[in-house]
């Protein structure tokens, strides 16, 4: 599996001991009703070149289509790593640079995850705009209303528990207001803090 940005940079089981501590009871349940689940069976062939995502979609579409058929309303998912696998002693990091995260204002969904990651570590400052909202629904598809007249964007998964409430965002610890968001007007705005 390939590691994010925050594993990269602060350190895979740093990251994932910090992550465990704010998020262990985080659950992501899918609505496992037929519309949903065949929505989900369907993106089987959209991601049928990404090994990776595939192996997720499969098991979210098998867990879903198995809800559905006992009756079950949601499919809830299993995580991949158990608190075995990460150490109980907490991990220093001899990672003492100052990472900088440039937040742009459209910062959502995958972006918010990543910034929740870096936010756990002190050394971290936000450099931006403020970033965008989510709530804990996700994952959505679009369904034609029944006169035809218009379309209905229905989630098909929720998160429960989780850190970040609904329609949290991240302020900037550094605001930048400037028109300008070209890397190297960026880059000399943060070497001369």
């Amino acid at each position: 599996m390939e590691l994010t940005n925050s594993q990269r940079t602060l350190g895979q089981k740093k990251v994932e001991q910090k992550v465990n501590n704010t998020s262990q009871n985080t659950q992501v349940w899918w609505r496992a009703s037929k519309d949903n689940t065949d929505h989900v069976v369907s993106l089987l062939e959209v991601v049928k070149n990404q090994p990776e995502l595939l192996k997720i979609v499969k098991i979210t579409a098998a867990g879903m289509a198995l809800s559905l058929k006992s009756g079950d309303p949601f499919y809830v998912e299993q995580e991949t790593y158990t608190l075995n696998n990460i150490p109980q002693k907490p991990l220093t990091s001899d990672f003492k640079t100052k990472v900088f995260v440039i937040v742009p204002p459209q910062c959502a969904s995958a972006c918010l995850d990543a910034l929740d990651k870096f936010k756990l570590f002190e050394n971290t400052t936000l450099f931006g705009a403020p970033s965008s909202a989510d709530s804990m629904y996700m994952e959505v598809r679009l369904a034609d209303l029944p006169s035809g007249l218009g379309k209905v964007i229905v989630p098909n998964k929720v998160y429960v528990n989780r850190a970040r409430g609904a329609g949290d965002f991240y302020k900037p610890d550094v605001a930048y207001n400037d028109i300008d968001w070209t890397t190297n007007v960026l880059l000399e705005q943060i070497k001369a803090l």
